[in-house]
């Protein structure tokens, strides 16, 4: 009886995958993942991380810390399109504690 569940679980999952919007999401994923670790290494070849708009984003992570990222989200969710959710990753990469940074943020992206 086990195999027979088994096989029916197969048989779902494989009509599952001729659902056309299953396979163009399975196909779309797969486009942005090659498109994003390509990006990842040209930028890794071209050493990004030593301009200066890295550089000057380190030391206002540095001298603001949390307040500074929480009033850079209020302010990208109000008044200017600040490109917000990237200060949170580079935040997060230069060293903020993660949990904390995504307590602030989301405060910030939700007052208004």
């Amino acid at each position: 009886m086990k195999p027979e569940k088994a096989e029916n679980s197969k048989e779902k999952f494989s009509d599952t995958l001729k659902i056309s919007w299953v396979r163009s999401s399975i196909i779309l994923g797969l486009i942005f993942l090659a498109v994003g670790l390509t990006a990842i290494f040209v930028l890794k070849i071209l050493n990004v991380g030593d301009t200066q708009l890295f550089l000057d984003t380190k030391a206002f992570v540095k001298d603001y810390g949390f307040v500074g990222v929480f009033c850079a989200t209020i302010l990208a969710g109000t008044i200017v399109p600040l490109g917000s959710p990237a200060l949170v990753v580079a935040a997060a990469s230069f060293g903020l504690h993660p949990i904390l940074l995504t307590l602030v943020a989301t405060v910030g992206f939700t007052v208004e």
